[in-house]
Parts: C-alpha cells; sequence; structure tokens
C-alpha cells in the first residue's frame, strides 16, 4: 500500500504537518538555545585570555625591572670591589710594615723580613735600622 500525503485525508494531513513544523520549532529552539550558550562560553573564554595577557604582560614587566635592578647592583658591586682593591692596596704597604717592625722586634732578621713581608732588601734593613736606633734612644 503506498501512500501519500495527498491520498490522506486532510484532518490527518494537517495534524502531521503540525508536528513537523512542532519538531522543526523545537529543533529551531534547541539549536538557537546551544548557540547562545557558546556565544557566552566564547565571551567568557575571551575574558580570561585577556586576563591572562594582562598577567603575562605584567611579569614581563616585573621581570625587565628586576633585570634592571640585577643590572644596577651588578655595577654597584663591581665598584665596591674596585674601591676595596684601591683600600687594600693602599693599606698593604703599610700593614707591611708593621708587621716587619713587630718581627724585629721580635728578633727577625733582615732575610726573614723581606720572605714574610714581601719588602726589597733595603727597605727590611732600614725597618730594621731603624728599630734599632730607637732601641739605643
Amino acid at each position: 500500500m503506498n501512500t501519500t500525503l495527498t491520498s490522506l485525508d486532510p484532518s490527518t494531513t494537517a495534524l502531521i504537518l503540525i508536528i513537523l513544523s512542532t519538531v522543526c520549532l523545537c529543533t529551531l529552539f534547541a539549536l538557537t538555545y546551544i548557540y547562545i550558550r557558546f556565544q557566552k562560553m566564547f565571551s567568557k573564554q575571551d575574558e580570561v585570555i585577556q586576563i591572562i595577557q594582562e598577567d603575562l604582560s605584567a611579569v614581563c614587566n616585573g621581570a625587565l625591572g628586576v633585570g634592571q635592578h640585577l643590572a644596577k647592583l651588578e655595577q654597584k658591586s663591581k665598584l665596591m670591589t674596585q674601591q676595596i682593591d684601591k683600600i687594600e692596596m693602599q693599606e698593604a704597604p703599610e700593614r707591611s710594615y708593621k708587621q716587619a717592625i713587630k718581627m724585629v722586634r721580635n728578633g727577625a732578621d733582615v732575610d726573614q723580613i723581606m720572605m714574610d713581608c714581601g719588602l726589597a732588601q733595603g727597605e727590611a734593613e732600614l725597618v730594621l735600622l731603624s728599630e734599632n736606633i730607637d732601641k739605643v734612644n
């Protein structure tokens, strides 16, 4: 039995058309709802992406600031090291002479003074002579 819509009575045809229209409308509403949900979801994802980009930018700027601060600290450290070296160089001969005087007072000879204090022979002899003069006076 081969039936078509035209062979059905008008009330059955109308009922089928109403059911099909209802199904189409429900499908349209469902698709519209899904579309709106996806739009909201994409909008929230865009907001999250924007926040993450701002946070990343802040972290990069902070890292740049830390890098600049570190460079300044390295420059200060280098300058301070140079200043310390300069001060030590200025104090080194004074300490050597003080040590040499102590050694002479403890009975050291010229060779010991030269070796321990890093003084030239003439310097060691001068320290020895000056201490001996002080003892006589």
